[in-house]
């Protein structure tokens, strides 16, 4: 029997290496099991404090009618006709566009020659899971490293589906490059509930490291937080780790001190730098 997609990721040198550690993640409660097994691969205690919930935008139609248009078209030779290209800029995006493109029993298959970029790996996969060919990733897994190497030219015809609260970065970078851009709210960001007891493990000093996995984490555990009578001050004795400098730089303007931030963008690369960090100290 083949080895886990968690074991083929992980280093052995790292697998135990948090044995101990106490580490909370504040990922949705349906997209949180891929970071819990990493975690509890390199032997952390795993808190689970959802601070995100996904749910479908208010008005579907501009969505719908934006996918009826990619998929019956393709690429086509007016601008009514279709979309030169689709960007995806978050497993979130590929979830609310399935869902979307089931419910209207839309068929991937026939959107012809449109290409499809996805703004990290794991956005690629959830991509490639639902029947699309990823033929564009930038080097970097940010929205800065996207829109300045992807290859769209003026005139291209660019489909946007992001979250109704999403930065402007991709946007206004792809307008620039002179793209007829369509964007559309393909789901909203809610605050959570449920979970563990964040709070009263704060409270009694028995959280080592808190981790944020995107800008809306950290606004939202904000909201949570506070909401729930707690402050951002239960976190001066806790290690912060953010999975890139968009989620950092969030971090930051709460006033939250950063002491783990990956290289490599993804919720591999975010465990072994956790393991690194702990390792050092």
């Amino acid at each position: 029997m083949g080895k886990s997609s968690v074991e083929q990721a992980m280093p052995s040198s790292e697998r135990g290496a948090l044995k101990g550690i106490r580490v909370a993640i504040t990922r949705a409660m349906d997209q949180a099991e891929e970071q819990r097994a990493l975690l509890e691969e390199a032997g952390a205690e795993v808190v689970h404090y959802p601070c995100i919930a996904i749910a479908p935008p208010r008005e579907r139609e501009p969505l719908d009618n934006a996918l009826r248009r990619m998929v019956k078209a393709g690429v086509g030779k007016n601008v009514e006709d279709g979309y030169d290209w689709l960007v995806l800029t978050s497993v979130n995006s590929v979830s609310a566009l399935t869902e979307r493109i089931d419910a209207l029993s839309l068929d991937v298959s026939r959107i012809g020659e449109i290409k499809v970029a996805a703004i990290g790996a794991s956005t690629r996969d959830a991509a490639e899971t639902a029947g699309l060919t990823v033929t564009f990733i930038p080097p970097t897994y940010t929205a800065e490293s996207l829109v300045a190497t992807i290859p769209v030219v003026a005139g291209d015809r660019v489909l946007l589906p992001q979250s109704a609260i999403a930065r402007s970065t991709v946007a206004d970078g792809l307008r620039e490059a002179g793209a007829l851009l369509t964007v559309v709210t393909a789901y909203r960001t809610l605050i959570a509930q449920g979970g563990d007891d964040l709070l009263g493990m704060l409270w009694a000093g028995s959280i080592d490291a808190i981790t944020f996995t995107s800008e809306s984490t950290v606004r939202y555990f904000n909201k949570r937080v506070l909401h729930e009578r707690g402050t951002l001050a239960m976190l001066d004795h806790v290690v912060v780790g953010c999975i890139g400098p968009a989620t950092a730089q969030a971090a930051h303007a709460l006033g939250l001190r950063v002491q783990v931030q990956p290289g490599e963008h993804t919720l591999t690369g975010l465990t072994g730098a956790l393991v690194d960090y702990f390792k050092a100290g």
